[in-house]
């Protein structure tokens, strides 16, 4: 498969700072193909799409779009269009000339920039609010017709910095269909920087940045099924962190042993145990893996989540999520036992030099 976009060994650091922001990131973006690069903030998400886009120069490495080196280009010349937050649209200008600017400034003539522009509005749904004033437009409209004039460019790579972030829940997800409906009709190749993970699983492959290097990049399934480790999980969310001991028959901790395949010891290592997989039965039930105290309830949307502390009198205590239909009754004290699903958890290896697993990145 081409590659319409790659990234080698990036790596910048503010010239008033000690530390870098991003350390020898390489990416490999396979034309037609959605990445979306995910990380705690101040883990050097924008600053990477600044220096792919061109208004900021790396220290090392190249950006190369196609078979060529852009990175001595200027930011117009690159093949490459940015969708910010904000829409940034043109106040003295139509709907449509707002998209038809895009073809406008590649040098095309009037007539057949404004073709193109109507062409791209249909696209996102808006062909007929052609003549309206930007003024007038919501905010959800105003972020289409951004969307529309950056795919009016015609782009080698569209570059999207959080564009839906300032939309309400609402808005945001019918941004994400028209997205998905952008890619079915056109291909696009797409660069994306969120901090939302729902958002981040529109595309291919998600790669997450922790403290300017590269933790992890996958298919979304894959970094919730086998996270690289605990600073890859902490982004991805949803996890029980166990602390424990790694032994040939398998974790040790409050839980138990839960086996995985471990062929060496290791004196400390941390279970990761997504919290769909668990169940809550009685306290007595004879099928719970652990018995435990309900410690705290929370509803996220739609599920709710209890969470269940599993003390051990030699090992550290266990706090462990569990998401259960919500309304289930639960209360804080109750004796409750935790049913955990087979081979639902895993335990990753440490982390690289430099990667501290630290919550906050």
């Amino acid at each position: 498969m081409t590659s319409a976009l790659r990234l080698s060994g990036l790596s910048y650091r503010h010239p008033d700072s000690a530390q870098p922001v991003l350390t020898d990131v390489g990416l490999d973006l396979a034309e037609g193909r959605m990445t979306a690069v995910v990380g705690p903030s101040g883990s050097g998400k924008s600053t990477l799409l600044r220096l792919v886009a061109g208004l900021t120069r790396p220290d090392t490495g190249d950006v190369r779009v196609g078979d060529r080196s852009v990175l001595g280009l200027p930011p117009e010349r690159r093949g490459m269009t940015m969708m910010f937050q904000k829409p940034h649209l043109f106040p003295h200008l139509d709907v449509l000339d707002n998209v038809a600017f895009a073809g406008r400034v590649a040098g095309r003539p009037r007539r057949e920039a404004r073709e193109a522009a109507r062409r791209y509005l249909t696209l996102v749904h808006l062909g007929e609010l052609a003549s309206r004033r930007t003024r007038a437009l919501s905010g959800g409209q105003e972020q289409r017709v951004a969307l529309a004039r950056a795919l009016a460019a015609e782009p080698e790579v569209l570059l999207l910095d959080e564009p839906f972030s300032a939309l309400d829940t609402e808005l945001r997800s019918a941004m994400h269909r028209l997205l998905i409906e952008v890619r079915a009709a056109l291909e696009p190749t797409l660069l994306m920087v969120t901090h939302d993970m729902a958002e981040a699983a529109l595309a291919d492959e998600v790669a997450v940045l922790v403290e300017g290097r590269l933790a992890q990049v996958g298919p979304v399934e894959e970094l919730y099924s086998a996270p690289a480790s605990v600073a890859v999980a902490r982004v991805v969310g949803g996890f029980s962190e166990i602390g424990g001991v790694l032994t040939p028959a398998g974790h040790v901790s409050a839980l138990g042993t839960l086996p995985c395949g471990a062929a060496t010891v290791t004196p400390a290592a941390t279970l990761l145990l997504r919290q769909e997989t668990v169940g809550i039965t009685h306290g007595t039930d004879p099928s719970a893996t652990a018995v435990g105290t309900v410690v705290g309830t929370t509803r996220v949307g739609a599920r709710q989540v209890v969470e269940v502390s599993v003390s051990h009198p030699r090992l550290p205590t266990a706090v462990v999520r569990a998401e259960v239909p919500l309304g289930t009754a639960t209360r804080i004290g109750e004796c409750v036992g935790l049913v955990v699903a087979p081979d639902a958890w895993c335990v990753p290896a440490a982390p690289a030099a430099g990667l501290a697993e630290t919550a906050d990145g």
